[in-house]
């Protein structure tokens, strides 16, 4: 397999603005002890944080073979197919978040992924059904219980190229209205999970899955 990831180390590190955070969740909780997520603040695009990653590494890591793929959700004969997925950084603010939990007592819930990454993802199939360019955010994340890098976007029919949107469904006799695209690595980079949902006046469905 050879590798198509597709990676731009444009950095806009000298306009970084301390302001662009989120705002701070701090709260009270029931024993009358302060929580909440810290800010999550901007970062350089080359910017170690937590002794782990910098954005710049965390892409350079990526590994984004062909990967065999196979259709399921359509009417007409199920086709295999190869995917193609391409990352890259084009530019644009970078993140980092506190992680943790936001220290509410017992109803604690996680904070921000450790970096979020704007990012540019293209994904293609070979038979000419899927393909897409589209921005989003990779999160990742060093939590030693679930790292990993993680990619999630939902897409519009304008926003796809292809054929895809314009094809029956085996399963419905409504039409595709939208797409997730759910991507995932460990936190190596390596082993790339794919997930593609479809959404019908129906309901939602597998579009396909990865048989490498």
């Amino acid at each position: 397999m050879s590798s198509s990831g597709s990676f731009e180390t444009t950095d806009d590190e000298g306009s970084l603005e301390t302001s662009g955070g989120f705002d701070d969740d701090t709260d009270i909780d029931d024993d009358g002890d302060s929580c909440g997520c810290d800010e999550t603040i901007p970062v350089g695009f080359g910017t170690v944080v937590d002794g782990e990653f910098s954005a710049e590494t965390a892409l350079s890591m990526l590994q984004t073979p062909e990967i065999p793929w196979h259709w399921t959700a359509f009417a007409d004969p199920l086709r295999d197919t190869v995917m193609t997925i391409a990352i890259s950084y084009e530019g644009g603010q970078v993140m980092h978040g506190p992680d943790g939990l936001d220290g509410c007592s017992w109803l604690s819930v996680p904070c921000q992924s450790t970096l979020m990454i704007p990012v540019v993802v293209t994904v293609t199939t070979g038979d000419g059904v899927l393909d897409a360019s589209f921005p989003g955010t990779l999160d990742v994340d060093v939590d030693p219980l679930f790292p990993g890098m993680v990619f999630r976007e939902q897409l519009s029919a304008e926003e796809l190229g292809g054929t895809l949107m314009a094809r029956p469904l085996a399963d419905s006799s409504s039409e595709l209205s939208s797409i997730s695209v759910h991507l995932d690595w460990e936190i190596d980079g390596t082993s790339p999970g794919i997930y593609l949902g479809g959404s019908t006046d129906d309901g939602n469905q597998s579009l396909g899955q990865d048989v490498g």
